[in-house]
């Protein structure tokens, strides 16, 4: 029973889309596929929807044969291809029951949302954290997560945490927000001050997994 991703991509250059399975993740694959003969006549694909799941190959079946009679073949190898709008996938993908899902389904992928995912991509981009990506995998933003400390929402590469707004419990008071970025920050002395004058700090990321050059904002 092997865990791990069923995804949804899609391409500009293409009016299919393909729905896959990986045991790495759908970043890592959606790299491949961009590079393989049987697909990347029809790219660049681009990540529309994905899950985690606890036996991805049983889920990648269901998904097939839903949409069985909209299967594609086109001039190459290439079989996983379906005559359907993104949105039927990602329909299918919310339908699945919770026992096949890792992450609670109630996880917003960034993904899902194009005006959120390019907010993202700018503010790692400026931040110089897309080279993490390749290491630790996708992103994930999720709202009103169930961890402690009072988080408002989340954001993680992988299994770290790299963002979130904290909303203490009790007393009113100030919410707390954090963002681990490149130490390229500290070339940045204004951002600092800044930083600074809200009681804040900027300091190597506290974390044991943290890269390097891991350094944390809080304010």
């Amino acid at each position: 029973m092997p865990e791990g991703f069923v995804y949804v991509l899609v391409s500009a250059n293409s009016e299919f889309v393909k729905i896959g399975r990986t045991e790495k993740t759908p970043f890592h694959r959606l790299r491949e596929i961009n590079f393989d003969d049987n697909y990347a006549g029809s790219g660049p694909w681009a990540l529309s929807d994905f899950r985690q799941v606890h036996d991805c190959v049983v889920v990648e079946t269901l998904l097939h044969r839903r949409f069985g009679d909209k299967r594609v073949q086109i001039d190459t190898s290439a079989d996983e291809l379906f005559a359907i709008a993104p949105v039927e996938a990602s329909r299918a993908l919310e339908a699945l029951e919770p026992d096949h899902l890792v992450k609670s389904a109630s996880i917003d992928q960034m993904t899902g949302d194009r005006d959120f995912s390019l907010y993202i991509k700018k503010l790692f981009s400026f931040s110089g954290l897309p080279a993490w990506l390749n290491i630790q995998g996708a992103w994930v933003f999720a709202l009103y997560p169930s961890t402690g400390g009072g988080r408002y929402f989340t954001l993680n590469v992988g299994p770290h945490e790299v963002a979130f707004t904290a909303i203490p419990y009790g007393a009113p008071r100030a919410p707390m927000h954090m963002i681990v970025v490149d130490r390229l920050i500290y070339d940045f002395p204004q951002v600092r001050q800044w930083v600074e004058q809200r009681d804040g700090t900027v300091s190597p990321a506290p974390y044991a997994s943290a890269l390097p050059r891991a350094t944390s904002i809080s304010f």
